[in-house]
């Protein structure tokens, strides 16, 4: 795996230019960025050449435990369906997935349905599964988090998904957390403003359910440094929010006409510069029912000033208009000749009529340079 690198100053590069990327990697299967594992019970780093490295927290309370601060979240609920028993790292990859909440992504390799909606998709409807027989989906839903991780090999940040069986502890951790006011801030916290503690709920009925625990509040070091990926927007990579969901091809009604055709807006990026390192926080002291979870309901928090800029719309480029031209006489009915998407072979015309349709074609040639 190639490392990030400094590219040369290229200002012929710039403007609107085609960018394919995204194109190239449709149907291709998932392609992770490196991310907190949570196989067998213990957390690991693997970064994108699949080197693992233990998470170095541990104690007697909570066991195997890893800290991290939240730095961005896909706002839809992404799910991943395998055809066949899961295997692990080593195992087949995914064969339908999706992280758009609309429809499976276009890189899944075989897409189960054109929606992700129960009742449209067959691996929606809940049957027994596990060793227990319990009644789940086939497609398993997650939440995919982007993070800040204390003792990671590198710094920077690390894919962090929550997965279906921990994601009502989730809710009540982060409820509890909004409900904190901030002295000095004059807000109420948010999960961004805090280092949470993920550990192995010993207590769950399943296994590998998440706890999650308050920690501290960050430090102005790592509030400094979320701020600058939110000014990146790297975080897309790792919460799966520029997937696109499948569709059809549209259907071509007529013959394409002479334009200037708008490159989509340049959005690909480089990033060579790491982000400070989290470091470990000191054991606090835990006041009562931090650890969850409950059944805490949420309230409303109150606006801040930090957080993820929203993306503006680009207004859409404007098309050229060809010269006005004397409109041409309307061309005969057509006939039982074979589907031409709308290009009529006209009746031979008489020689006046000739004569005005290569003026007109003439005008419109001199406009865009149709024939050299």
């Amino acid at each position: 795996m190639a490392s990030d690198v400094s590219l040369p100053n290229s200002p012929h590069l710039g403007g609107n230019r085609r960018q394919l990327g995204r194109e190239t990697l449709q149907g291709m299967g998932m392609s992770r960025p490196r991310y907190i594992s949570r196989e067998g019970g213990q957390f690991r780093f693997v970064d994108e050449a699949g080197n693992e490295t233990p998470a170095p927290g541990f104690n007697p309370q909570d066991g195997p435990y890893v800290d991290v601060v939240i730095v961005d979240a896909n706002p839809a609920v992404s799910r991943i369906f395998f055809d066949g028993p899961y295997a692990g790292k080593g195992g087949q990859p995914p064969a339908c997935w999706s992280d758009n909440g609309i429809a499976p992504s276009v890189n899944a390799l075989i897409p189960q349905a054109a929606k992700c909606e129960q009742g449209v998709c067959p691996q929606l409807e809940k049957r027994p599964i596990g060793y227990n027989g319990a009644l789940r989906t086939p497609c398993n839903p997650l939440k995919k988090l982007a993070v800040l991780a204390a003792g990671a090999p590198n710094p920077g940040l690390w894919q962090f998904t929550i997965p279906a069986a921990s994601q009502t502890r989730w809710r009540d951790y982060a409820n509890w957390v909004m409900r904190q006011q901030i002295p000095g801030a004059d807000r109420r916290a948010d999960v961004t403003d805090v280092v949470t503690r993920v550990y192995f709920d010993r207590t769950a009925k399943t296994p590998q359910v998440l706890g999650f625990r308050y920690v501290s509040l960050i430090s102005p070091q790592v509030a400094a440094t979320q701020d600058e990926i939110w000014e990146s927007g790297e975080t897309d990579d790792f919460t799966g929010r520029d997937d696109q969901p499948i569709g059809g091809m549209p259907a071509l009604v007529q013959a394409p006409q002479p334009q200037q055709i708008a490159a989509p807006a340049s959005g690909t990026r480089f990033h060579a510069s790491p982000v400070g390192q989290l470091q470990p926080a000191p054991e606090p002291d835990q006041p009562e029912g931090i650890a969850f979870g409950g059944n805490a309901q949420p309230e409303q928090a109150v606006k801040k000033g930090r957080g993820r800029p929203r993306k503006e719309a680009q207004a859409p480029a404007a098309q050229p208009t060809a010269p006005a031209q004397k409109a041409a006489p309307a061309p005969p009915p057509p006939t039982d000749s074979p589907q031409t998407f709308g290009v009529q072979q006209p009746q031979q015309p008489n020689a006046d009529i000739v004569g005005e349709i290569e003026a007109n074609f003439k005008t419109i040639n001199d406009a865009f340079g149709l024939i050299k």
